[in-house]
C-alpha cells in the first residue's frame, strides 16, 4: 500500500507540474490524507523529490520558489545548528542541491529577499501566523548564508547584500517580540558569511576566536557579543 501510494504521487507530479515559468507545485503536502498515510520520513523524503526533468528545466527563480515552498523546510531547525540542518536537508532534497549549483542563484535569493519586510504584518495575526512569518525570514537567510550562494556574487552584490541585511536586522530589533533573538541572530549570521567570504569577518573583537568561528561555520550563537561585533563590522564593510 505504501509503494502504490508513493507510485500514484510520482505519477500525479508529472501530469500535476506547473505550466513553464511557475515553480514546482509538490503533489503532497503536511496535513493532506496522503501525507498522513506515510509511515516513516524517509517515505515522506521520497514523496516532495522533483522529477528529474522538470528539475533541470526549471528557471533558477522557479527553483528559489520552490525550495522555500519545500513541505519538509522546518527540518532546518531539528538540528543542533543552522547549518547542520542544511547539510541534512540538502542531502535529501533534490531542488536545493540543484540550486546550490545554480551560477545565478545568489542573485534570484536576493531579488526575493528584498522583497521581504520585517514590518509587514498583520497586528489581528494569531501566534502561528506571526511565528510563520518569522520562519520565513529564518529560511531564506539560511539559504543566502550558504557559501556556494555567496560565491555567485560580486563583490558589489556582497555589499548590497550586507547593507540589505543590516536594514532588516534593524527592523527585527524593533520587532523582537515576532522575530526573537533568533531571527536576528539568523540575519547577523549572512552578514558574517559574506563579510567571510572576503576575509573581512575575522578581525579581532572582544568575543573569544571559538565563539565567532561557531558562529561563522554554524550559525549558532554562544556569546551574543559576537553578533554586536559583526553588525559594527558591516558598516566597514558595506563603505
Amino acid at each position: 500500500m505504501k509503494l502504490k501510494i508513493i507510485y500514484v504521487l510520482v505519477l500525479f507530479s508529472l501530469l500535476a507540474v506547473n505550466s513553464y515559468g511557475q515553480s514546482y507545485s509538490f503533489p503532497v503536502r503536511p496535513g493532506d490524507q496522503a501525507w498522513k498515510e506515510f509511515v516513516n520520513s524517509d517515505d515522506k523524503y521520497l514523496a516532495c523529490q522533483i522529477p528529474d526533468g522538470i528539475l533541470e528545466s526549471m528557471s533558477t527563480k522557479d527553483l528559489v520558489e520552490t525550495c522555500l515552498n519545500y513541505p519538509l523546510i522546518g527540518t532546518l531547525f531539528a538540528y543542533n545548528d543552522l547549518q547542520a540542518g542544511f547539510d541534512a536537508l540538502r542531502k535529501k532534497f533534490n531542488g536545493i542541491e540543484e540550486l546550490m549549483g545554480r551560477k545565478d542563484s545568489g542573485k534570484e535569493l536576493i531579488k526575493l529577499y528584498s522583497n521581504m519586510s520585517p514590518e509587514k504584518y498583520g497586528a489581528d495575526w494569531s501566534e502561528e501566523r506571526k511565528g510563520d512569518f518569522a520562519f520565513e525570514f529564518s529560511y531564506i537567510e539560511t539559504f543566502l548564508a550558504q557559501r556556494d550562494v555567496l560565491a555567485t556574487l560580486s563583490l558589489t552584490e556582497k555589499k548590497e547584500l550586507v547593507k540589505l541585511c543590516s536594514e532588516k536586522y534593524t527592523a527585527k530589533q524593533n520587532r523582537v517580540a515576532i522575530f526573537g533573538t533568533l531571527g536576528t541572530s539568523n540575519t547577523a549570521w549572512v552578514i558574517a558569511r559574506t563579510m567571510d567570504s572576503q576575509g573581512s569577518a575575522n578581525e579581532n573583537g572582544a568575543e573569544s576566536d571559538f565563539a565567532k568561528n561557531t558562529f561563522i561555520e554554524q550559525g549558532l550563537v554562544i556569546d551574543f557579543a559576537v553578533v554586536e561585533n559583526i553588525m559594527e563590522k558591516a558598516q566597514s564593510f558595506i563603505k
